[in-house]
């Protein structure tokens, strides 16, 4: 698999978002928040010193599906390439791929290919 820099850079934004969202931002400790995708807050991030803003996954793909795309499953990083993510960096990067591919999955609604995905996710966690 030939890793160029924009993979590699589209993975570490990925990852970043996925470990962004686990912080406790003041929430009243609810579950399932239900901002409208619009409304969430953009990341930024800082790579060799350069700053970088970047959208959510969930936001990415709010975006796809009101373009009028249909859902495909093909555009999705397959949960049988698990394996193929022994050490820690590829582990970490595809994280990051799983999580935006679980954001639109999510956004489609499809509750088959979530768990899938969820799975795989906990996994390489």
């Amino acid at each position: 698999m030939k890793l160029n820099l924009q993979n590699i850079a589209l993975s570490a934004f990925a990852a970043a978002l996925i470990l962004s969202s686990c912080s406790n931002n003041g929430g009243d400790g609810k579950t399932g928040d239900t901002t409208p995708p619009e409304t969430l807050s953009v990341t930024g991030v800082k790579i060799k010193g350069q700053s970088f803003l970047m959208p959510s996954p969930m936001i990415i793909a709010s975006i796809i599906k009101k373009s009028g795309a249909l859902y495909d499953k093909n555009m999705l990083n397959p949960t049988a390439s698990l394996p193929n993510y022994g050490d820690a960096t590829k582990a970490a990067l595809n994280l990051g791929v799983y999580g935006a591919d679980l954001g639109y999955i999510t956004m489609y609604e499809n509750t088959g290919d979530a768990m899938e995905y969820y799975k795989t996710v906990v996994q390489l966690g």
